[in-house]
């Protein structure tokens, strides 16, 4: 069976030294002078980067004119991608995306992505003593309809990982996510919460910036979690604020409850997203993970045997899971109205979501 894209990239890395030791000695004492050329190169890029390119239309005359319009509104980036006065239109939701179907002008290009959103539950006392209890926060994460979201906020058009590690990399698929991962259970909801003191609920604040991710409003998320979560007593007093505001107070270690957020990953490593939530992310929640959970993630990021890198990554799921500071509520499936005018649109599965350089006029 071929090793997965993740494991290969693993086990690659865990050659760097050699590679780049060995690369050194070419340029140095090669005695082809080709390999010589090749080899200083593949150093100079590695340290430096590749220069830029300058990209061109393809009889190499003129620049590529590239024009991004902040249209806020779906309908009317529907209604210009329709008249062609745009050639894409990224923020669509399922309905605007349903009425571009059978379109003779506009098609709809979609990819898997591997960002997703999810809810940060703060463990600061001093602002909400009920978030402090792990019982809590397993409860919020019982009483979420995690399918309500998929099927009804996104039309289908969505995954769901059981944490911090997408669906599609190493120790993340779908069948792990419904293993491991949260699911709806009102009656076992009801149950953490008498065990940890609060039968007849509690009340915490929810913060998210009054914007979209993936076509979904925040508002339209924050309602839908609200309504989940008074299912079993827990009310959710609904903070919308302006996006860069929610981002310096989340940032900042300020948030008073919990929080609606995004989570797009600076490069595709396991370690990366893992590594996060054990530092940074906990620290912006209040929360001191065990020694043992961080020496986890280490292990996991630097054990170099596949089928062993894969059981830690999954164990390490587990303990967050268990831990309930972060729960993800869906992993979007990327959809683009496109106009004719394009041939080419290839989109990604982070969060610049579109390979620019790659795309053709029809």
């Amino acid at each position: 069976m071929a090793r997965a894209p993740t494991e290969i990239r693993s086990l690659a890395r865990s050659h760097t030294e050699i590679a780049i030791k060995v690369l050194a000695g070419i340029a140095k004492d090669g005695t082809n002078e080709a390999a010589r050329v090749s080899a200083a190169v593949a150093l100079l890029d590695r340290g430096w980067g590749k220069p830029p390119q300058a990209h061109v239309r393809e009889n190499g005359q003129g620049n590529i004119r590239v024009v991004i319009r902040h249209i806020s509104d779906g309908a009317a980036q529907l209604l210009a991608v329709r008249r062609g006065n745009a050639d894409a239109a990224f923020n669509l939701i399922p309905e605007q995306i349903a009425a571009i179907k059978g379109s003779p002008d506009v098609r709809v290009e979609s990819a898997p992505s591997l960002d997703f959103v999810y809810l940060g539950i703060s463990e600061n006392p001093e602002m909400n003593k009920a978030l402090a209890v792990k019982d809590v926060r397993r409860a919020i994460g019982h009483a979420i309809d995690f399918d309500g979201i998929k099927n009804g906020l996104l039309g289908g058009a969505a995954m769901r990982a059981a944490h911090f590690l997408p669906i599609g990399v190493q120790g993340s698929t779908e069948a792990i996510a419904s293993e491991i991962g949260f699911h709806e259970d009102l009656p076992l909801a009801r149950q953490l919460l008498a065990r940890a003191g609060y039968p007849n609920g509690f009340e915490f604040q929810l913060a998210y910036g009054n914007t979209a991710f993936a076509g979904l409003p925040y508002q339209a998320l924050a309602q839908k979690v609200q309504s989940d979560l008074a299912r079993v007593g827990i009310k959710a007093v609904l903070r919308p604020m302006d996006p860069v505001n929610f981002r310096t107070m989340f940032t900042g270690g300020k948030a008073e409850g919990a929080v609606l957020g995004p989570w797009i990953p600076p490069a595709v490593e396991n370690s990366l997203w893992a590594s996060a939530t054990v530092e940074r992310v906990a620290k912006r929640l209040h929360w001191t993970p065990p020694d043992d959970l961080v020496k986890l993630v280490r292990e996991a990021a630097t054990r170099t045997d596949p089928k062993q890198q894969t059981q830690l990554w999954i164990e390490y799921q587990k303990r967050m899971v268990d831990q309930a500071h972060m729960i993800v509520l869906f992993q979007p499936i990327y959809r683009v109205g496109v106009y004719k005018s394009i041939a080419s649109f290839p989109l990604t599965g982070a969060g610049w979501i579109l390979d620019l350089p790659a795309v053709k006029p029809a």
